[in-house]
């Protein structure tokens, strides 16, 4: 196959040789952990041959560099088919009941991301991993120039898989529909050729691909060498293991952190995938498992009102502090959802191990929040304030003990005043 035609000579690189000279040089490049895509085309033969894609013919194309979490690092190209044309986009696809294809705004900085509609259908050939080299790593000429749609920048490469090596392709297999246009879909669903008798299928299966890129020389020698991409991704928690709560537990621990992994909705191998699957749902319940024991060990002063119209029903004022609503927000709406919560009464006693005071359960109750305690009469003269808690609940336990737990006072004031004096409430 023949190289470009021009009077300089192409030179051949792999990511060994410039690791070795960067090295040698101190000037490794530094590891870049953001995605990239820079407009590319894809060329039969040479490069005034064939354009089989690029930005002159209906297939989009880019070379990616794909860097940032969860997915594991790679260099490739990612062909874009259109799902319509024209400023009605999608119109036809949705006429025609396939719908409208959308995707999440990447340029949304919170989750969860909204959905847009996305007008392209990718499929990206992902190049494996330092077991490809290239050359021919070098500008455009000027006499060609006039064939790629771009001003600014323009490097050729071709890209040479090693022996037996093939790409991943990416998207392959996702239902596609372009209604606007017949060819299009032609290409993609009926492996129709693109030009020159050359089919998807036939570019998937290629193990050389010759680029033209929308990038200066330096650059992108360097993210072809792959020496600015971040390790494989390794999410931290190691083989998938069946499920113990001590092992998942300390796992959630020592891998606590504030960084967030973007949603993951493929994966590049099974490990991956089943450490996503089993770690997900694990950390779900494990954070609000430990909000719930931390809630449960904590001690809040309350003291109760009787329904004067039920026999053994009581409201239970809760004096929750400023601080509980700012560490327990996000569990608590989780815990408290159906409104159904335990309230547990103790009473302190001397014997603690240290010597101190212990407390002990004396009574257990099932209650129910009240929403707007506001709105009862009985609790007129009850002022509550946030971040109060009211419940009420029925005293099925009548022994002694369960009835001296509950500390019953006509008002607000008369309850403060007893909490300011030490009593037991």
């Amino acid at each position: 196959m023949a190289g470009p035609k021009n009077d300089q000579v192409g030179t051949t690189s792999t990511a060994q040789d410039h690791a070795s000279s960067a090295v040698a040089a101190g000037k490794s490049p530094a590891i870049d952990r953001k995605n990239h895509a820079k407009t590319c085309w894809l060329l039969s033969k040479d490069l005034d041959g064939p354009i089989v894609a690029g930005n002159s013919t209906k297939i989009e194309a880019k070379l990616a560099y794909v860097a940032a979490k969860p997915r594991t690092p790679f260099l490739g190209v990612r062909l874009g088919f259109p799902l319509g044309v024209g400023d009605e986009k999608q119109f036809d696809n949705e006429a025609a009941g396939f719908g409208v294809r959308h995707q999440s705004d990447s340029s949304y900085n919170a989750h969860p991301r909204p959905l847009i509609p996305h007008n392209v259908h990718e499929i990206t050939l992902q190049f494996p991993r330092d077991r490809f080299t290239y050359d021919d790593l070098q500008p455009v000429p000027e006499d060609l120039r006039h064939r790629f749609a771009a001003t600014g920048h323009l490097t050729a490469a071709r890209v040479k898989l090693n022996e037996g090596e093939k790409v991943r392709v990416l998207g392959w297999g996702k239902p596609f529909a372009n209604k606007s246009d017949s060819e299009v879909e032609a290409w993609v669903n009926d492996n129709k050729p693109i030009i020159d008798d050359i089919t998807l299928l036939d570019i998937t299966r290629q193990t050389e691909f010759l680029l033209v890129v929308a990038n200066e020389q330096k650059s992108l020698g360097i993210k072809l060498s792959g020496l600015s991409l971040p390790p494989a991704l390794d999410y931290g928690y190691g083989k998938p293991k069946p499920w113990d709560e001590d092992k998942y537990t300390e796992l959630w621990r020592k891998n606590l952190s504030s960084e967030r992994f973007e949603p993951a909705y493929f994966f590049d191998n099974i490990d991956d995938f089943l450490t996503v699957a089993t770690q997900a749902p694990a950390q779900d319940v494990l954070w609000v498992h430990k909000a719930a024991c931390d809630i449960r060990e904590s001690r809040f002063s309350a003291y109760a009102i009787p329904d004067p119209e039920h026999d053994g029903v009581y409201y239970i004022v809760i004096r929750l502090p400023k601080h509980f609503s700012e560490a327990f927000s996000s569990a608590w709406a989780r815990l408290a959802k159906e409104q159904v919560i335990g309230v547990v009464f103790v009473k302190d006693q001397e014997g603690s191990q240290d010597g101190g005071r212990s407390d002990k359960d004396v009574a257990k109750w099932n209650c129910r929040i009240v929403s707007c305690p506001q709105d009862i009469n009985h609790l007129a003269n009850h002022r509550v304030v946030s971040p109060d808690l009211v419940v009420r609940g029925y005293c099925r336990d009548e022994t002694s003990e369960s009835v001296e737990a509950l500390k019953t006072f006509p008002s607000r004031d008369a309850a403060e005043e007893a909490l300011e004096i030490g009593e037991d409430q």
